[in-house]
């Protein structure tokens, strides 16, 4: 596949690359002049990557061609797995050795391998999960949970037993309680399964209840909540992780759903630092 405009925008806008395969290199050498590139090592993922037998094929018509070579880099397949981590890590730090280029940036890992992992050659790691404060391995690291997601509460309501809520009648009032209209729906990246979860509401612990709509979801609590405070889906209470297991999903996937509608508001040592509302600030 020819990437000419995107290489061009990639030079234009002082960008880095990752080469991918070898193919990306022929089909696209006439393009790759004064282009910032990392080189993808495929160490046992097999996603995207050179071999490592290419490596030094590679990296000389990178040379040839006029790219800027800064970036050494591979993708760890099962950070949970000691063992296979360790093989790929040693397959990468072999094509780093043979390669004897002195690259900018060298960068493997992810998380659950950077906390375990005694790499002596990496200058820079990607962690995606432990940014958010969280790992997929059991761990003494100190991580500390780092997202709260909640909705506004626009309606506190009593309902009569029996009466049904949302579409499709699929959960009936048993006359006790409340039952609040909270501001926060599937077009948000809630997953629909998550009805029957609990939440945390102020002062106690309510209920999802009836069909999780678009934009709006229905919890029932024990006591009244003015309209305006918050229910809380992610937070200490019901941690990402937590969520993970009750969907059968993972954590990547949980943060990853939040969407760009959503506000996110950054708090630095209890005070909030910055708020940003993606689709409407970019």
């Amino acid at each position: 596949m020819d990437y000419a405009h995107d290489l061009d925008i990639v030079r234009n806008n002082n960008l880095s690359v990752i080469i991918p395969n070898s193919d990306f290199v022929e089909t696209n050498k006439e393009k790759l002049k004064d282009v910032k590139v990392h080189i993808k090592i495929n160490t046992g993922l097999n996603r995207l990557g050179i071999f490592p037998e290419e490596a030094q094929t590679i990296l000389k018509d990178l040379l040839k061609y006029g790219a800027k070579v800064e970036g050494l880099m591979t993708h760890m397949a099962i950070g949970e797995d000691r063992e296979y981590t360790k093989h790929q890590y040693e397959v990468f730090r072999k094509v780093y050795d043979e390669l004897n280029y002195p690259f900018k940036y060298v960068h493997s890992s992810a998380t659950d391998a950077a906390i375990y992992l005694n790499d002596e050659i990496s200058t820079h790691t990607r962690i995606g999960l432990g940014l958010y404060g969280y790992a997929n391995i059991e761990t003494d690291f100190p991580l500390k949970p780092a997202l709260t997601l909640k909705g506004e509460i626009i309606y506190c309501k009593q309902l009569k037993k029996g009466e049904g809520v949302s579409y499709g009648h699929k959960w009936h009032c048993d006359g006790t309680g409340y039952v609040l209209t909270v501001a926060i729906g599937y077009a948000d990246g809630l997953e629909r399964n998550l009805t029957g979860k609990k939440v945390w509401v102020e002062d106690e612990e309510g209920e999802i209840v009836g069909t999780i709509c678009m934009d709006l979801l229905m919890v029932h609590t024990e006591h009244p909540h003015p309209i305006g405070s918050h229910v809380s889906i992610i937070d200490e209470h019901h941690t990402v992780k937590k969520r993970a297991r009750e969907l059968d999903s993972c954590c990547c996937k949980i943060i990853c759903d939040i969407q760009d509608r959503v506000e996110r508001v950054y708090i630095e040592s209890g005070v909030v630092n910055d708020m940003i509302s993606p689709r409407n600030d970019f």
